[in-house]
């Protein structure tokens, strides 16, 4: 009884934050556009182990808030199909991480929240990833490769190994315009061009 109470409390708990937080980026998306990124979502292969082994893939929606160049705050919504016992069993993700990047192009991910198993009851969980962010998106679509841990804390844990890629509704379909400047390019002071020689005047 008092693991189900604890249980409980801490799923409203983290549906209250989320709420708030994206109730809040959303309120403020219009007063600070720059810092808020609401088109991110990743596709990712996971398989989660514990009384049994089962294989699936998640989709997730990550919205985001640029708190520094390296450090940001995002929302992770992700929904998956496990297999059980005799049918499907709809699984659903919901928390915040916490993404700073180091070292470019290393990206490193911590957070936590909640994971509803549909008709089976909901735990506490806390995820870990580490992120390869290339220069250029891969094949103009790509923005981020994926690699992470979750833990979730049932009575019997579940412990989950995920691999997958970021997206970003912009570029889905059309791609990232490519033969774009650096950053470094970008800001460099423009090349005049030399200055054509005068002809010296005759007395």
């Amino acid at each position: 009884m008092f693991k189900e109470n604890i249980s409980k409390m801490a799923s409203r708990l983290v549906w209250v934050v989320c709420s708030w937080v994206m109730s809040f980026g959303l309120s403020l998306s219009h007063a600070q556009g720059d810092a808020f990124h609401l088109k991110d979502f990743r596709i990712e292969g996971v398989g989660a182990f514990g009384n049994g082994n089962s294989y699936s893939a998640i989709v997730s929606y990550l919205p985001r808030y640029s708190v520094l160049s390296q450090l940001d705050i995002k929302g992770n919504i992700g929904a998956s199909l496990y297999k059980g016992a005799n049918a499907l069993t709809p699984v659903i993700n919901a928390g915040l991480l916490v993404g700073y990047q180091p070292l470019s192009p290393l990206l490193v991910e911590l957070g936590g929240g909640l994971q509803v198993w549909t008709g089976s009851g909901s735990a506490p969980i806390v995820n870990g990833n580490l992120a390869w962010v290339p220069e250029v998106p891969i094949l103009g679509r790509v923005h981020k490769v994926v690699a992470g841990y979750s833990r979730a804390f049932f009575e019997a844990p579940v412990n989950e190994v995920r691999v997958g890629v970021e997206f970003n509704f912009d570029t889905l379909f059309t791609g990232a315009t490519r033969g774009e400047p650096s950053v470094a390019s970008s800001t460099a002071a423009p090349v005049e061009a030399p200055a054509k020689p005068q002809k010296a005047k005759t007395p």
